[in-house]
């Protein structure tokens, strides 16, 4: 039983679903990161950090700590489909989820001038979390699938990160899987209102090191990177579960080989309240392999992002990026660009720091359907929406 293994790697020949096309985008959770255009090797800047850039940890100079989550909703457009049938809808329905929590502080031993950091947290490194619905008619007979999915892959990070002259900062960071089950639900119901439930669950689990730098050339000019080596997502026991409870169980197995991804940003202070950011990061898409046999037909990609940021009482960000995604237009190699505009505001609250985001993003793709002995030229379309917060403290 390889279907999660088909679903995870598919190029989508017909329909759009974000957990299929954006397998190997790590998802930005800080706030303030996806705010500023998903920019994040040089936007996290306190305990979340460890997440995206560990050697910022060591800029920290009190404890820290912060909770975050997110609500995804969408909509998928599929020109066949909708020309087919007399009605088609297929949407994202509002999901929520917490998706990190950090805690860091700074340390300094006794007789000694290094400056250290230490972290730990739990994020959500691969986001899967999705709820959809899909609903079709024709000829007077309606039928509709519900479904979610409940896994991807979630981090623990313990992070040590370096203050080195107050202008180097370097770190590494340790992710370790966790909450390894994939879990996939479905409720089919036609019109006669019969229906049919189903679910599969797939255990999984990796590991990983994350490391990162920065350093700061003068007071209006800082540049960093982040290097994340490639890493064995395995998958072990599948298990599925058909309308009368009956489970099948398959142990075979099978391995990703994760390409790296290398980002680099530059952050500057173009004002006493105004603040640009720059990133780029790769996306090595040809080199993703399945049980040591390479994924092939697709070209490798890349991000590029941008962020401004507003300082003052209220933080205000609104940023733009262009994420390459798993994703093809038929019959082609080059990667499909997810593209999205992002906007936010950061603010005390008390003790505490709201940020907040929201996000809205799309990605299309092109093929042709045969249609009355003849080829028509389709496009397919997925848009979400999201929304998100991170409420930190220093303590």
């Amino acid at each position: 039983m390889k279907a999660l293994s088909l679903i995870l790697i598919s190029l989508l020949p017909t329909i759009l679903l974000p957990q299929d096309f954006n397998m190997l985008n790590p998802s930005v959770v800080d706030a303030r990161s996806v705010a500023l255009g998903r920019t994040e090797v040089l936007s996290s800047i306190n305990s979340t950090a460890m997440f995206s850039n560990p050697g910022a940890l060591a800029m920290l100079t009190t404890r820290h700590g912060q909770l975050g989550g997110r609500m995804l909703m969408g909509s998928i457009s599929d020109e066949g489909a909708e020309d087919y049938y007399d009605s088609y809808a297929y949407k994202l329905t509002p999901q929520f989820s917490i998706n990190h929590f950090a805690v860091a502080m700074p340390y300094t031993p006794a007789g000694s001038e290094m400056n250290l950091a230490f972290g730990f947290g739990f994020r959500t490194y691969f986001d899967l979390d999705v709820n959809t619905e899909l609903k079709r008619s024709i000829d007077e007979y309606d039928w509709s699938t519900v479904g979610d999915t409940r896994g991807g892959l979630k981090m623990l990070t313990p992070t040590l990160a370096v203050n080195i002259y107050d202008q180097y900062f370097l770190g590494v960071a340790f992710n370790s899987s966790t909450s390894g089950t994939i879990e996939q639900n479905w409720k089919f119901t036609d019109s006669d209102g019969s229906s049919e439930r189903g679910k599969m669950e797939t255990d999984h689990s990796a590991k990983f090191l994350q490391y990162g730098g920065i350093a700061r050339i003068n007071p209006q000019l800082t540049v960093g990177f982040m290097l994340r080596p490639t890493f064995t997502w395995k998958f072990t026991e599948s298990r599925e579960t058909d309308d009368e409870g009956i489970e099948t169980t398959d142990d075979t197995g099978f391995d990703y080989s994760i390409p790296g991804i290398l980002g680099l940003g530059v952050s500057i202070q173009t004002s006493p309240s105004r603040l640009i950011t720059i990133e780029y990061q790769t996306r090595k898409f040809s080199e993703l392999e399945e049980d040591g046999e390479t994924v092939e037909g697709i070209d490798d990609g890349a991000c590029f992002r941008l962020g401004f940021e507003r300082q003052g009482t209220t933080l205000w960000r609104f940023g733009f990026f262009s994420d390459d995604q798993m994703l093809t237009d038929e019959d082609d190699e080059k990667p499909k660009p997810q593209m999205g505009i992002t906007w936010g505001f950061g603010t005390k609250l008390g003790t505490m720091h709201l940020d907040t985001f929201a996000e809205y993003s799309i990605i299309t793709r092109e093929y042709q359907d045969f249609v009355e002995s003849d080829y028509v030229n389709r496009e397919d379309s997925y848009s979400n929406f999201r929304i998100g917060f991170s409420l930190s403290t220093e303590f």
